[in-house]
């Protein structure tokens, strides 16, 4: 059953008029903090105070109040958790599960921006965490309501709830965190936030701009690039369509005329083939013996190295194990000088216990003499009794001297007593001395362990430092190698990247020269006019059986250029034919075209010189034809069979008219079989046809080797980049290591000067206790001389005594003669004296038993000291024990060691063995490998044959699928254009059939391959990879123009917002000084006071100091103020500010406790000054306040842990505030 306690206003309350604005009109709270029961507080205008005594939980009421303005710290609301905040329960109340508060605000003058004339916030927390905000019952974020009452200047970061110790944290803060005040008082949150908006959203575009710029930069010269390629692709389109048109009709002419002459030379292969597989087939065979003899290697290096490897394992074992020797050496030595320490202090109790034994014969003689003196005192007891009878007569003249022995016994009795209470503390001061001197020795005994066990650690970090220090020099060792290696890797990177470049350089060159040959081969440069009209009609078709120009058969090695050009004269710009029949052919088409000469070499009708023999002349260099090769031996011989080449013209001469032979000098001299003779300067054209041909023929070997070279360049290089990025990360992993070993170091570094400080310390401690213990014994000793010397004054006094005594007994003993009284007094002093003596006996007893105890402790101390000699003997015994473990396992290590060793001998042995088989098994494979290259020749030798026969007719169907072979059709998969290659067959099917080739095709194909080629390398996607492309750049442009235009307005506004702030927060601050300075008069009586700005020209980033000068004293620091000066001038800060900016309403939380009752009017008068725009609720105990409220509510806790509100009038609210 929930409770209602609500407090309302008594009628005869008044209020104070206000000028409008959004006041508080009601609070409720339920469930929060101590607040169990729904508690009502109706708030009028002006001021209501709320008092109680403390605990009751007033400023729960305002921690409300923050809560339900959105205070998200716990520590402002005096809680470590939401959890907190919600009534905990009590002994006879359970805990509730949720706290909530419910803020009424008059909004009639429509200072919020909302359509209500009242407005109600609240607020719900649950122990689960949750929390819900709530607008006039309707759910909401936090942030709308800070939104909303912000409109109004109400918030947790305004001055709308003052709080205990604000006013003077107000003072405490630092000059920068002082202009927060004034900066909350000028409203500039709201400023701030927008411009931090601003800046945020700044930010974001510039990068935005920067990545859309970057963008755009990034693709305008791949959008230029892809344009070019673009109108490329499709002009090469539009060319390669007309080109194929054209081509398939002079294909379909020219396959029609060559499809018969490929049967004749494969006997030849097959024979050489066969002879090749039987070599292939041992070679094979000694390749998997060698294989399985480089495998048997492999397994003998593996098994060597892993017995290296662990040998090296045992190594490192034996080396731990002697720093565990070195440990072991250290803490023996430890141990045995430990040993001699006790030692030492055994020989000091043996002085002791001397020291003892001599006191123990001392009191054991005093006993004897006591005891003699006390049989004489017993004769002289009985000798009283006899004279009993006779000392009457001499009774006045003892009486005197009875008198006088009398006074001497007295003064003896009270030296006596003195003397056993000098005795008494000496006993007490020797027994604390010795309590100390137990409690120190056993303090040392610990202090010594702690050393060891210090100087034990230190041994372990110095052991892992020298550790980490062999780390460190290993990984600094493997840092320089990896830096080496690093540079290495970079320089031969580098020197493959310009090697690349070069390459890349060579097979640009080579492929330019190749196209450069081609077209030139194609125009037929260098060729008679005849020559190359034939050569183009052959390419249209209109004449068969070429074979191609003379210099295409033949490979002439470049020296003999010249000569060979010179030796064959005219006959290098002969065309060679197939047959005879063929030759007619071109011979009837050169008539009808009235073209220039031309000579024609039918290969099946040439025949060659007779066989002559070679002259035997140092300057002959030998027969053209054996210099020279080519497709067709017997084009060769016929061309170049009679002819010698010798080295210069005096071997020429020499060799004239020889067997008919026709000679050629290397410089191009030519001496015929006629005698007839060609000097002078020849025409270099022949040279140059040699030259192209050879340069054509060798040009796709070499192009084909320049791209091996690139691609193994770039191969190699980017194995040299991998490995270059692994050094890399190599190199960061070893300096990540040695950073960790670095701190490692220095951790123990650290640790060992902590252990070495503590060491010195307890070695201070030990100095200092050793010291402390020397003194206590010295001052033992001089209290035991004291008390020889005591006892041996009270022996003596007791002496006296007994002396006085008897001498008294002696007199009264004569007084007391004369009568029987006085004898039986005189007996009765005899016995007398015998008790004392028997005193005497007693306390000697005493001090025999204290000698006894003392005796039994020395004894007990030695038995301690003997024991840890012991346990240190027995330490010392496992140690050399474990010594001599460490010495046993070091020996079996190293035997062990030296068992790998007689392991790792035989293994490699046969690895040397098994390597040598291994060589002569290469060298067997190497001769294999001869007779295979040998077959291989000669099997190589008959292909070349087949494959010149072959070649003549494949020529023109390579053309016809390199020009014609891809054909486009549809994946209908994805509708994308792909291209295959038709096999020749199917292609040749396809060709039109064409008699008669129309005039000037030739020239228009070579027309349009010359534009073709013009283009270059075309990129078919170009033109889709454009458009998509320029429609991304294009997006991209405009959205980085409205980036750019969206980020000038944005530091527009915020150049705006800093205006509008420093404006604000200057005129604020001026505003503010000038309250500050009227308010500090007012409650000062007197007095001046300034607020400074540290930076004038910067105010927003400027601190603010306060210089104040109460009455009467010179202008100084608020540091320098007393508490009550502190609280009048924070006082009058708060009440300046609330001034300047007043808030609708305020709750001042106990801001008056620290002003004393002189104060407290002027705090009153102001308070109700401000009262005039601001409804003020005052948490107070002071009663001057209090007489200012118009409403009174009091809070206490009738029932433990609950609070309880009622209304008060102002006595009972005095009375309640004294409480």
């Amino acid at each position: 059953m929930t409770e209602s306690n609500t407090a309302t206003i008594s009628p005869s309350e008044t209020s104070h008029p206000k000028k409008g604005g959004a006041f508080v009109r009601r609070l409720e709270i339920h469930g929060f903090k101590t607040f169990a029961s729904q508690t009502v507080f109706e708030f009028p205008e002006g001021i209501t105070a709320i008092v109680g005594p403390n605990g009751s939980g007033k400023s729960n009421i305002a921690d409300a109040i923050r809560w339900l303005l959105g205070e998200q710290r716990m520590s402002v609301l005096r809680a470590k958790k939401s959890e907190d905040l919600i009534f905990n329960g009590t002994d006879r109340r359970a805990r509730m599960g949720m706290a909530q508060a419910f803020l009424t605000i008059d909004n009639s003058s429509g200072i919020l921006p909302i359509d209500f004339s009242e407005v109600v916030i609240g607020r719900r927390t649950y122990r689960s965490g949750e929390n819900e905000y709530l607008i006039n019952g309707r759910k909401v974020r936090l942030r709308d309501i800070q939104e909303l009452l912000a409109h109004a200047g109400i918030g947790v970061t305004t001055y709308t709830v003052i709080g205990q110790g604000l006013v003077d944290a107000a003072l405490s803060l630092r000059a920068d965190e002082r202009r927060q005040m004034i900066e909350d008082a000028a409203g500039l949150g709201a400023y701030q936030g927008k411009r931090n908006d601003a800046l945020r959203k700044l930010a974001e575009t510039e990068e935005n701009l920067q990545r859309a710029r970057d963008i755009v930069a990034e693709l305008a010269p791949r959008v230029r690039r892809l344009q070019r390629q673009a109108e490329k692709a499709e002009e090469y389109i539009r060319l390669n369509e007309q080109l194929r048109d054209l081509l398939r009709k002079w294909y379909g002419y020219q396959w029609g005329q060559a499809t018969q002459a490929v049967q004749q030379a494969r006997a030849a292969v097959q024979e050489t083939s066969a002879a090749l597989e039987a070599v292939r087939e041992k070679i094979t065979a000694q390749e998997a013996h060698l294989h399985t003899l480089r495998a048997e290697a492999v397994r003998l290096r593996n098994e060597l190295e892993q017995l290296r490897r662990d040998r090296a394992a045992e190594r490192r074992r034996v080396e731990a194990l002697r720093r565990d020797q070195a440990v072991a050496e250290e803490r023996a030595r430890l141990l045995a000088r430990q040993a001699e320490t006790l030692r030492e202090e055994l020989a000091a109790l043996d002085a002791e216990r001397e020291t003892l034994a001599a006191r123990g014969n001392d009191l054991r003689a005093e006993r004897e003499r006591l005891e003699a003196e006390r049989a004489q005192a017993q004769a002289a007891f009985q000798a009283a009794q006899a004279r009993l009878r006779d000392a009457e007569q001499e009774r006045e003249r003892l009486r005197r001297e009875v008198e006088a022995a009398r006074k001497r016994l007295a003064r003896l009795s009270a030296r006596l007593v003195e003397i056993e209470q000098q005795q008494a503390q000496i006993r007490e001061q020797r027994e604390r001395l010795n309590r100390e001197l137990e409690e120190h020795q056993a303090a040392m005994s610990d202090l010594r362990k702690r050393l060891a066990r210090h100087e034990g650690e230190i041994q372990l970090h110095e052991d892992e430092l020298e550790t980490l220090r062999r780390q460190a020099g290993e990984l600094q060792v493997a840092l320089l190698k990896m830096k080496r290696l690093i540079e290495e890797t970079t320089a031969e990177r580098d020197a493959h990247r310009e090697a690349l470049n070069q390459a890349e350089r060579e097979l640009s060159k080579l492929e330019a020269r190749r196209d450069l040959l081609a077209r030139l081969r194609e125009e037929g440069t260098g060729y008679a006019e005849g020559v190359r009209a034939l050569l183009q009609a052959a390419r249209r078709g209109q004449v068969f059986g070429i074979l191609g120009p003379v210099a295409d058969f033949l490979r002439v090695p470049p020296k003999l250029a010249v000569a060979v050009s010179a030796a064959l004269g005219d006959r290098l710009q002969g065309l060679v034919v197939r047959d005879l029949e063929a030759a007619i052919v071109i011979r009837e088409w050169l008539a009808n075209h009235n073209t220039t000469r031309v000579t024609i070499l039918p290969l099946a009708n040439l025949k060659g010189p007779r066989y002559r023999a070679i002259p035997q002349d140092a300057g002959v260099l030998g027969r053209a034809a054996d210099l020279v090769q080519a497709e067709d031996p017997g084009l060769l011989e016929h061309l170049l069979g009679a002819w010698l080449i010798v080295r210069d013209w005096n071997t020429a001469a020499r060799l004239a008219n020889r067997d008919f032979w026709n000679i050629v000098t290397i410089d191009g001299d030519v001496l015929h079989a006629d005698g007839s003779l060609q000097a002078g300067q020849g025409d270099t054209g022949g040279r140059s046809l040699l030259e192209q041909s050879r340069e054509w023929a060798e040009l796709p070997e070499r192009l084909e080797a320049a791209r091996r070279v690139v691609e193994e360049v770039q191969a190699r290089l980017e194995e040299i980049e991998e490995l270059l990025a692994e050094h890399e990360a190599e190199r960061e992993r070893l300096l990540r290591e040695m950073a960790d070993v670095s701190r490692a170091m220095e951790r123990v570094g650290q640790a060992i000067e902590r252990e070495k400080r503590e060491i010195e310390r307890v070695q201070q401690e030990q100095n200092w206790r050793s010291e402390l213990i020397r003194r206590l014994k010295k001052e033992y000793e001089a209290l035991r001389v004291q008390a020889e010397e005591l006892e041996t004054e009270s022996q003596r006094v007791s002496a006296e005594q007994v002396q006085a005594e008897l001498a008294l007994q002696t007199a009264e003993q004569a007084l007391e003669a004369a009568h029987p009284g006085a004898l039986r007094e005189a007996v009765e002093k005899a016995r007398t004296v015998v008790a004392v003596l028997d005193e005497q006996l007693s306390g000697l007893r005493r001090q025999w038993r204290e000698w006894e105890q003392a005796l039994e402790r020395l004894e007990r101390q030695r038995a301690q000291k003997e024991a840890q000699l012991a346990a240190l003997s027995e330490e010392r015994a496992k140690l050399a024990e474990r010594q001599q473990q460490l010495a046993q396992q070091i020996t079996a290590i190293e035997a062990a060691m030296e068992g790998y060793l007689a392991r790792i001998r035989p293994i490699e042995e046969r690895l040397a063995a098994i390597e040598t088989e291994q060589v002569q098994a290469e060298e067997h494979l190497d001769a294999l490998r001869k007779q295979g290259q040998a077959a291989d020749e000669a099997a190589h030798r008959a292909r070349l044959s087949l494959q010149a026969a072959e070649d003549r007719l494949a020529h023109l169907g390579t053309q016809i699928e390199n020009d014609l072979g891809l054909v486009e059709y549809e994946d209908l998969s994805g509708d994308v254009p792909q291209q295959t290659l038709l096999p020749l067959d199917e292609l040749v099917t396809t060709l039109p059939k064409v008699t008669v080739l129309p005039e000037g095709l030739e020239n228009d194909i070579r027309r349009l391959r010359r534009l073709i080629g013009q283009l270059g390398a075309i990129n078919p996607e170009a033109p889709q990879e454009y458009a998509e492309l320029k429609e991304r750049y294009e997006f991209l442009t405009t959205q980085a123009d409205d980036l750019e235009k969206a980020a000038a307005d944005l530091r527009h506004i915020v150049a705006e917002l800093d205006r509008l702030m420093t404006e604000r927060f200057r005129e604020t601050f001026d505003a503010i000084n000038a309250a500050f300075k009227r308010y500090f008069k007012r409650l000062f009586g007197g007095g001046t006071v300034d607020l400074e700005l540290t930076n004038p020209e910067d105010p927003l980033s400027s601190g603010v100091e306060i210089i104040a000068r109460p009455p009467g004293k010179r202008p100084q620091s608020i540091a320098l103020l007393s508490g009550g000066e502190r609280a009048l001038t924070a006082a009058a800060l708060i009440f300046a500010i609330l001034s300047v900016s007043p808030a609708p309403f305020c709750v001042l939380d106990e801001v008056d406790a620290m002003l004393d009752e002189a104060n407290v009017g002027r705090f009153r008068e102001t308070l109700l000054e401000l009262a005039e725009e601001t409804q003020f609720i005052v948490i107070t105990h002071n009663r001057g306040t209090i007489e200012a409220a118009d409403t009174i509510y009091g809070v206490s806790q009738t029932e433990p842990g609950v609070s309880t509100v009622i209304s008060l009038a102002l006595d009972e609210a005095i009375r309640a505030a004294k409480h």
